[in-house]
């Protein structure tokens, strides 16, 4: 469960960081998204461009050497417990 949540924390952090760097991508009508799943990391780049796999170089530049701090680190975390919290919540998901 641990490694579960530092995965998702991991998710987090890297579409933040991304998101500065999305407005080309939104320029150009492409799209970016990471999520986990049990066993590893996924991208999902979409869009019809031929600008799609510099932009998706420039992501993984960006993955490459990334840095954060301890304020930004500190939101993240309360970002993903609200999160939770949200999906605990939700009917659907609660085992009854």
């Amino acid at each position: 469960m641990f490694s579960s949540c530092l995965f998702d924390l991991y998710t987090l952090i890297l579409n933040s960081l991304l998101r500065a760097h999305a407005y080309p991508g939104k320029a150009s009508h492409i799209s970016m998204h990471f999520f986990s799943t049990d066993t590893r990391l996924v991208l999902k780049l979409n869009g019809f461009n031929q600008h799609l796999s510099k932009y998706l170089e420039s992501v993984l530049n960006v993955l490459s050497d990334f840095q954060i701090n301890e304020e930004d680190t500190i939101s993240w975390k309360q970002e993903l417990k609200d999160e939770y919290f949200r999906e605990l919540n939700q009917s659907k998901k609660l085992i009854k």
